[in-house]
């Protein structure tokens, strides 16, 4: 990790009046890894509406102040924890909405979604566990701008590939989460 600049810019909602609120600093890069951390280089991030419903300060549960926001972003990993298998220096990866939420029945609104009760990823490098993010596999043709807007919810993803019509056959789809 010698070959990292010791500052970031890191930009944080300084004020709740939309996009214009989201300010830059200068930051320290985070250097130091538990055992099973990841350091990312954010490459890439995706906007959202969620996201500019939180630097409005209107999004449905609870955004710490200065928090830094959004929640899709791709990346490389350029350090990693002494307990990390998942990774190496190299490797693409995509976040999560919310880490915690990897598998399983959703849990939407538990407090651990990205960019707004936690800290995001719109700043330069950020420190995941590594069971928080996703490889890309290394024969992928996306660029990370591409692969960043990935991490979309479900339902975000299925209208963005087949629009909001809802056939008979795709209804125990929709019928999991509802």
């Amino acid at each position: 990790m010698s070959s990292l600049p010791q500052t970031q810019a890191v930009y944080r909602i300084a004020e709740f009046t939309g996009l214009e609120g989201v300010k830059r600093f200068e930051e320290d890069v985070p250097t130091k890894l538990n055992k099973n951390e990841v350091l990312v280089k954010i490459k890439a991030v995706a906007l959202n509406y969620r996201d500019v419903s939180v630097s409005n300060n209107a999004f449905i549960t609870y955004t710490k102040n200065n928090v830094i926001p959004c929640s899709d972003g791709s990346g490389e990993v350029v350090a990693v924890g002494e307990d990390v298998q998942r990774f190496q220096a190299g490797d693409r990866i995509i976040t999560n909405f919310d880490p915690t939420d990897m598998y399983g029945n959703a849990k939407f609104l538990d407090g651990n979604s990205l960019g707004s009760i936690v800290d995001g990823v719109l700043c330069q490098y950020r420190v995941f566990p590594q069971e928080a993010i996703n490889k890309v596999p290394k024969d992928s043709h996306l660029s990370h701008e591409e692969a960043a807007t990935l991490v979309g919810t479900g339902v975000t993803v299925w209208n963005s590939l087949y629009g909001s019509y809802l056939s008979k056959s795709c209804w125990c789809c929709y019928n999991h989460y509802f």
